[in-house]
Order: C-alpha cells, then sequence, then structure tokens
C-alpha cells in the first residue's frame, strides 16, 4: 500500500485482479487523492457503485476500460512509449490501438 500513500505518485494503475485487495488498494489511493485506472472488470461489477462514490467524494478520476484482446502483449509498446523528461519525471507518448470484427 506504500504506492498509495505515495506524494509523488498522482496516477495509480491497479492489475492486481480479483476484488478484494484490488478494492482495498483503489480505495486507499483514492483516499489519499490518487486518480485510479484499472481494468478489472469484477472489481467494477462487484463494487463499482462504491469506488465511484469514492472517486467523487475526493474529487479525483476513475479511468476503465474493458478488453478482448486479453493476449495482445502490451507491455513492450508500454515501456517503448515511456521516456525520461528533463525534471526526471517519466511521461507517455504511446498510442494503443484495438480492433474488432462483429458479424451479425
Amino acid at each position: 500500500m506504500r504506492v498509495a500513500r505515495d506524494p509523488d505518485v498522482h496516477i495509480l494503475v491497479e492489475l492486481v485482479g480479483g476484488t478484494a485487495a484490488a478494492k482495498d488498494f483503489l480505495l486507499e489511493a483514492i483516499r489519499n487523492g490518487k486518480s485510479v485506472v484499472t481494468a478489472n472488470k469484477a472489481l467494477l461489477a462487484e463494487c463499482g457503485p462504491e469506488i465511484v462514490k469514492a472517486v467523487q467524494a475526493a474529487g479525483v478520476d476513475i479511468g476503465f476500460e474493458a478488453s478482448v484482446g486479453g493476449g495482445i502483449p502490451i507491455i513492450r509498446t508500454l515501456r517503448k512509449g515511456w521516456r525520461r523528461t528533463g525534471s526526471g519525471r517519466s511521461s507517455g507518448s504511446s498510442t494503443v490501438r484495438a480492433t474488432t470484427s462483429f458479424r451479425a
């Protein structure tokens, strides 16, 4: 939970999975003024209203995304897109695209 309380962290991305630990982690980050991002569908289905209420009360943002291509490798794309700025902070410049074909 240390990262959820770190004043130098402004956005927390939850990749824990499951619901209990992920919920505790997100709520702790939100209570500490951090915007959060998750793709944890189980967490949002079970605890979405509680998390959204906490986000609104704290005045932070929540980002969430569903995935249909869970097997698509993303880590290398993200790593290649991150760069160090002159201030020592990292910034992202990647574009991530996804396509899908649906036939009725």
